[in-house]
C-alpha cells in the first residue's frame, strides 16, 4: 500500500494479493489494538460482501454497522457517529460515487472529513481516477483479503490521529 502524507492528494490502491501474507498480518496485528472501538458503516447491496468484510473485521473489536444502500448510509451517518466507511462503488440508487460526492457536500464537518474506502471487484484505472475525484481515500478492488482491509483502515484512522 502506498502511504501519502495528504490523503486529499491522491487515491491509495491496495490491489490484490499487495505485500506479502507475512507483512499483511503484521499490520493487522498493529491494527487490533487501534481499532478496538472504532465503527465502521459497510455500504453494499450483497448480504454476502457485507457479511465476509464483517468476518474479517470482527475479530479487530470493531464495531461494524451495515447498510444496503447508498441512501440508508446517508440516514445512518446523519445520526450516528462513524469512525470509517466501506462502500461498493457499484449500488442500486446512490452509488459509492455518489455517496462520497453527498459527505464531501454535506454541511456537516464530520461528515466531509470522514474517512471512506470505495471497493469494486472493477479495478481500472478509470474507475480508480472517479473514485480519488469523488473524494475517497482509498480504493480496494474486491474480492480482498481480511487483512488488506484491517491494514488500509488502520492507515486512513491513524492519518486522523
Amino acid at each position: 500500500m502506498k502511504t501519502k502524507k495528504s490523503p486529499e492528494a491522491s487515491l491509495d490502491e491496495v490491489p490484490r494479493g499487495a505485500g506479502t501474507p507475512s507483512s499483511r498480518r503484521r499490520s493487522a496485528e498493529r491494527g487490533s489494538a487501534f481499532l478496538s472501538g472504532k465503527r465502521m458503516l459497510i455500504v453494499d447491496d450483497s448480504p454476502a460482501v457485507r457479511s465476509f468484510a464483517k468476518v474479517g473485521l470482527m475479530a479487530h473489536k470493531i464495531e461494524l454497522i451495515e447498510a444496503e444502500s447508498g441512501d440508508r448510509a446517508l440516514r445512518i451517518l446523519r445520526v450516528l457517529p462513524i469512525d470509517v466507511v466501506l462502500a461498493d462503488v457499484n449500488m442500486p440508487g446512490t452509488d459509492g460515487l455518489s455517496l462520497v460526492r453527498q459527505l464531501r457536500a454535506s454541511d456537516q464537518e464530520s461528515l466531509r472529513r470522514l474517512p471512506v474506502i470505495l471497493m469494486s471487484s472493477d479495478g481500472a484505472e478509470r474507475l480508480r481516477n472517479l473514485a480519488q475525484e469523488s473524494g475517497a481515500q482509498a480504493f480496494l478492488r474486491k474480492p480482498f483479503a481480511s487483512d488488506e482491509i484491517v491494514s488500509v483502515v488502520t492507515d486512513l484512522l491513524g492519518r486522523r490521529a
